[in-house]
């Protein structure tokens, strides 16, 4: 399905003016850049950009009222929002560990997730061990290098001879087989093959195809 190249955030993170970092990351899935206010916001596009089960992202989706304490309103707006290959809708706050640790800002983030849960609808709170966390993410930073790369993508017919009967392989047989570590890289990124983001990626790690049942893409649970 097309991706909407169009799509313009409810909130703009990406300004002229503001004292805070703000930059654009390339998106495959989305086929456009993607807008982020801190590096840990880009590097947790990064990741749900690969990750299989995450099917769309979206930036600054939705102004959410949530109440305090005392029953004042207050606007909130989500870092992102993810809709999962299953259909789950999930929005995310990303946010480094050691922020958390302010009264003020613990405050909100709960009143937030109090809101979200009275709304019978899903909010998680990501911050930089869990985007950051190895091996995954240096997986993710190898894989996403060769994402640009304009290289021919096999066809499924190509891919099931290439990776053998069992519909998985090694990751050194898979780059024996289908011309070298930067295409398979490529074609893990355009998510004709997989592979367990959370071991790391060596010679010997599982390579399968997307029909593959016993390879492990409920890595990361959002």
């Amino acid at each position: 399905m097309p991706r909407d190249t169009s799509y313009v955030p409810v909130r703009n993170p990406v300004t002229r003016t503001g004292k805070k970092f703000r930059r654009k990351v390339p998106s495959i899935k989305e086929a456009r850049m993607i807008r982020a206010e801190s590096i840990l916001e880009g590097d947790a596009i990064a990741v749900l950009d690969v990750l299989p089960t995450v099917r769309t992202i979206r930036e600054q989706p939705e102004r959410v009222t949530y109440y305090d304490e005392e029953g004042k309103p207050h606007d909130y707006y989500p870092d992102f929002r993810v809709e999962t290959t299953t259909n789950v809708v999930v929005d995310i706050e990303v946010k480094p560990k050691s922020k958390l640790r302010k009264a003020k800002t613990h405050a909100k983030l709960r009143a937030v997730s109090q809101h979200y849960e009275r709304q019978g609808k899903l909010f998680r709170i990501w911050t930089d061990e869990t985007i950051r966390s190895e091996p995954r993410f240096s997986t993710v930073k190898r894989v996403r290098e060769h994402a640009k790369a304009d290289r021919r993508v096999p066809s499924q017919c190509e891919l099931n001879l290439a990776i053998g009967p069992t519909g998985a392989c090694s990751f050194r047989e898979a780059t024996e087989r289908l011309g070298g570590e930067a295409k398979v890289l490529h074609l893990i990124a355009m998510n004709s093959l997989r592979i367990d983001f959370e071991k790391a990626l060596t010679d010997e790690a599982l390579v399968w195809l997307k029909n593959f049942s016993g390879g492990g893409d409920a890595t990361l649970c959002i």
